[in-house]
């Protein structure tokens, strides 16, 4: 078995996904070549990808994967390390998989660390999450976001839910009455002026928009990724497997908020994903419409679900309640996600309050 090695965007490719076959199955979307390509190629404005790998008799048996990323901290521009794509060959075994997980992880945060980042990010699975957060290897829990949802039967989709619908709201221990019903009146309120666009960040009028936005909220959370018309457009208009829309409500040429929604299938049922927003808090009015609008769309195509995830107490969070979404119990959450932090070059460490997350701020959703 070889040491850890820096892994080689393209030269490595074909080695790593075939290692990702064997993990999670040739049939998985990040199977496919173009992901790989746009996650840890050189068109992420935060700069190209990494990671590290290490081989056995000429394959692939450990990797995990280092997207730069572009953050706010404390007020000032930082580059911080995205881990992800962890992985070990499950044919290994038990005790030789674990020795290696952990020798993959330390090159991982020793990689890190020489490059210069100020932390590194990571959204593990809960195998992973363990390993990460030993003594060893030393990542904080850091943040636990919340599942919510509502049904879009209030927004006309059908006059009774689905047997699908029920089946899913009873496993995530919500009330069926409660995704439907609330928050219809502060739907029904819009605000009084401007209107919703589509927002392409690479049109320099969009581009424009979106920058002056994020100029102006980027520094009300203490950290959190950069969201500017770059960061979006790389992160959601070039995605090369899945469609993204960008939706801003502006007043003007004054962009007040704007969302971005995906539509998904999950447990057979049409599914509208909130996965990111950036919010004016003096128009607050403006994301619900805009939730409204994607949410009337989605109930339109013949969607049944919205679902978003968000931080306890943040913007988005409020917003999402006020337009009718309440919070899925986390002892019932499918899919529970946890932000676990790094320090790297910076030695700060963070609590909960402090970060602006949004779903999108993984590699998936």
């Amino acid at each position: 078995m070889t040491g850890v090695e820096a892994f080689r965007p393209g030269a490595d490719d074909a080695a790593v996904l075939a290692l990702r076959a064997a993990v999670w199955g040739a049939d998985h979307p990040h199977a496919d070549p173009a992901f790989l390509g746009w996650l840890l190629g050189p068109d992420n404005p935060a700069g190209p990808g990494g990671g590290v790998i290490v081989r056995r008799g000429g394959r692939a048996v450990g990797f995990a994967g280092l997207c730069p990323r572009l953050a706010r901290l404390d007020g000032r521009d930082v580059r911080i390390a995205h881990g992800l794509e962890y992985m070990v060959d499950p044919a290994l075994g038990g005790g030789l998989a674990g020795r290696l997980a952990l020798r993959v992880a330390a090159g991982w945060a020793a990689a890190a660390r020489e490059q210069g980042f100020a932390f590194g990010i990571n959204y593990p699975n809960e195998n992973s999450r363990r390993i990460l957060t030993s003594a060893r290897l030393g990542w904080r829990p850091t943040l636990s976001p919340r599942l919510m949802a509502r049904a879009l039967s209030g927004f006309g989709a059908m006059e009774q839910p689905t047997g699908a619908l029920v089946r899913l709201a009873a496993r995530l221990g919500l009330s069926l009455a409660a995704l439907a019903q609330g928050g219809r009146a502060a739907l029904a309120r819009r605000p009084g002026a401007g209107a919703a666009l589509t927002l392409d960040p690479a049109a320099p009028r969009d581009a424009r928009m979106i920058d002056a936005l994020w100029r102006r909220v980027a520094d009300m959370r203490r950290v959190g990724l950069r969201r500017d018309a770059a960061a979006l457009g790389w992160r959601y208009a070039a995605h090369p497997l899945r469609r993204y829309a960008i939706l801003g409500w502006a007043v003007e040429d004054n962009l007040k908020a704007l969302i971005v929604t995906t539509e998904r299938a999950l447990h057979g049922l049409r599914c509208l994903m909130i996965v990111d927003a950036l919010i004016d808090p003096s128009a607050p009015e403006a994301v619900r419409a805009l939730i409204a609008g994607a949410a009337a769309g989605a109930a339109r195509g013949g969607g049944a679900l919205a679902l978003a995830e968000a931080a306890p107490g943040c913007d988005l969070a409020r917003a999402l309640a006020a337009a009718g979404f309440v919070a899925t119990p986390r002892r019932l959450d499918p899919k529970p996600f946890m932000l676990v932090t790094l320090p790297l070059g910076e030695a700060a460490a963070f609590a909960p309050a402090d970060w602006r997350f949004a779903w999108g701020d993984m590699d998936v959703a």
